[in-house]
């Protein structure tokens, strides 16, 4: 599957996350990551490509750093008053509609599953995939147009 996404159009990609920024990015994160994510960290560290991109440890693309567009996030919830968003887990994809795609870790009530939380909703999940894989592959046929 990383390889259909290498695949898309303008594709780049960030550095490859060390075993150190793993274990930090996993102790931020608040579980154990979901087994492709952490392949997609470790082969790529972020990516970009035409309309979307995918947040991870950033080296090499501080702009599609997780950590700190979760921790934004989880600020601007605050200020304006919307449903906090989960202790655990973190931001994947900025939605460009006004929100983020939140990606939940293992042993959470949605192990693994990624939810977007729109603005215009209060912060509410309006949209959800069971597994980062499926999340993944809606990104690829949305890019490719299958």
């Amino acid at each position: 599957m990383l390889d259909s996404l290498a695949q898309l159009e303008n594709f780049t990609h960030g550095e490859a996350a060390t075993d150190e920024a793993l274990t930090e990015f996993e102790e931020f994160f608040g579980g154990p990551l979901p087994a492709l994510y952490r392949e997609f960290l470790q082969k790529y560290g972020c990516a970009v490509w035409f309309g979307a991109q995918l947040y991870g440890t950033g080296a090499g693309l501080p702009r599609f750093d997780a950590v700190a567009a979760t921790n934004a996030a989880r600020e601007s919830y605050i200020e304006s008053s919307f449903k906090p968003l989960p202790e655990k887990g973190c931001v994947v994809t900025r939605y460009d509609g006004g929100g983020w795609y939140w990606l939940f870790p293992e042993g959470n009530e949605f192990p693994n599953a990624v939810q977007l939380f729109e603005t215009s909703q209060f912060g509410s999940a309006v949209e959800s995939w069971t597994t980062f894989e499926e999340y993944l592959k809606y990104w690829i046929s949305i890019s490719t147009g299958a």
